[in-house]
């Protein structure tokens, strides 16, 4: 998002010299358009609220609240921001795209719509978090393994590369969302030792077992409050929340916006 109107900046999230954010919204003044744009590295987009329209070449990307759009290197496109809308943007220099690129065998990133991951989450989380005494290390890890994540092929290769044990808690985790889970019955599910679990986990997801839980139950509470199927309270219970305080500040931190946002 190279922005035209500087009015509609709410603040820059950068940590890292490889790894720049900023968090746009409209004010109400109008519909606001950003100048076409060719980025030297990947941009990531998503949107908090209302709706994000990016125009690729003769195609037209509409977001919606929680969607996420990736644009590739060097690939023009214009970005407008509809009446109510906000988006977090991050831009992921060439070098370190490279670095990631160079790990595993693919084709080049196309632009598009791209689910929200929980490695997306993370290094959304880690963007927002205050910048003192932060390294600069963990967020490019965590972006290098968005770009891994982006890259990998699907279907059989894919699989094979992960550990059997840890997508078997993934699975496990998406039938039980509801119920009160802690990470030793993560680790029994896996038939691991709590120790050996969360270093296998973080070694395949970028994210400790807790991290990934939180964001995976937000994650589930964001699709519900998309679908209008539950009020707020009523998608925090049915994620695993009992202390609705605490689900509002993990939902902003992950989306950057309440959960409220996604329930209008």
């Amino acid at each position: 998002m190279a922005g035209e109107v500087a009015s509609f900046l709410v603040d820059e999230l950068s940590r890292s010299p490889h790894v720049r954010a900023s968090r746009w919204r409209d004010t109400g003044r109008g519909s606001p358009h950003f100048a076409t744009a060719a980025h030297a590295g990947v941009e990531i987009a998503w949107c908090s609220m209302g709706c994000v329209v990016y125009e690729v070449g003769s195609r037209t990307l509409e977001l919606a609240a929680g969607a996420v759009v990736v644009i590739p290197e060097g690939v023009e496109h214009r970005t407008r921001l509809l009446r109510g809308a906000a988006a977090t943007s991050i831009k992921l220099d060439a070098e370190l795209v490279l670095e990631a690129k160079g790990e595993i065998e693919a084709g080049p990133i196309e632009p598009g719509i791209v689910p929200h991951t929980d490695v997306l989450a993370r290094l959304g989380s880690m963007l927002a978090e205050p910048a003192s005494g932060r390294r600069e290390a963990p967020v490019d890890d965590v972006a290098r393994a968005f770009v891994r994540r982006l890259l990998e092929p699907a279907g059989d290769k894919r699989t094979a590369r992960r550990d059997p044990r840890i997508q078997r808690v993934l699975r496990w985790v998406d039938e039980r969302i509801s119920e009160p889970l802690e990470i030793a019955d993560l680790a029994r599910a896996a038939g691991m030792s709590r120790y050996h679990f969360s270093r296998s986990f973080r070694a395949e997801l970028g994210l400790s077992p807790y991290q990934w839980l939180l964001q995976k139950r937000v994650e589930h509470a964001a699709e519900l409050l998309r679908r209008r199927r539950l009020s707020v309270t009523e998608a925090a219970f049915e994620v695993g929340f009992s202390d609705l305080s605490r689900f509002a500040r993990a939902f902003r931190a992950e989306f950057g916006c309440p959960p409220s946002a996604f329930a209008a």
